[in-house]
């Protein structure tokens, strides 16, 4: 016989599960103008160190996602089991402290939990931009190398005859 899931498993579970599809999303759209660049030489290098920060950030925040989900859905489950507890004699009083400390106790991971979220996504746009800065000198280095390979440059042969678009003078007329 199948076990029957309780509430708390059947929403962590639907939490879980759109976590994860965010996630897919997240990854997708993100790796978009990431996968041109690593079809280009000279920005393949940077771009996989910018794709590697990129998973990792994202990862992170996503794994905070399920984490408190989890940490939710305990803190649930305790909540439930000490009002089962109160409601074969226990006072009103005792549940409510234990609600109370539960409430403080996901406040206190929510808290953390933005804060590591705040810090990933402090790391994460300075190691992008010191990697697009460190890709742009690449390219700079590039262009410059292939420039001075070819010399300096020649300059257009003069033209002869009339300029374009220039009347041409008439022929005098013998009388």
């Amino acid at each position: 016989m199948a076990k029957k899931k309780s509430l708390i498993d059947l929403i962590q579970e639907a939490i879980d599960k759109g976590a994860n599809s965010a996630e897919e999303i997240h990854r997708a759209i993100a790796d978009k103008p990431l996968k041109l660049l690593l079809k280009i030489d000279v920005l393949s290098g940077p771009a996989k160190k910018i794709k590697r920060i990129q998973d990792e950030s994202i990862g992170a925040i996503y794994d905070l996602i399920r984490e408190i989900n989890e940490q939710v859905a305990k803190y649930a489950t305790e909540m439930l089991a000490q009002a089962r507890e109160a409601s074969k004699g226990k006072t009103v009083t005792s549940v409510r402290k234990s609600v109370a400390a539960a409430v403080k106790r996901v406040e206190k991971a929510g808290a953390s939990a933005k804060r590591q979220a705040k810090a990933a996504a402090k790391r994460a746009p300075k190691a992008a931009a010191k990697k697009r800065a460190a890709a742009v000198g690449a390219v700079k280095r590039t262009v410059k190398a292939a420039t001075a390979k070819q010399g300096p440059a020649k300059k257009a042969p003069a033209r002869r005859g009339p300029k374009p678009g220039a009347r041409a003078k008439a022929a005098p007329t013998a009388s």
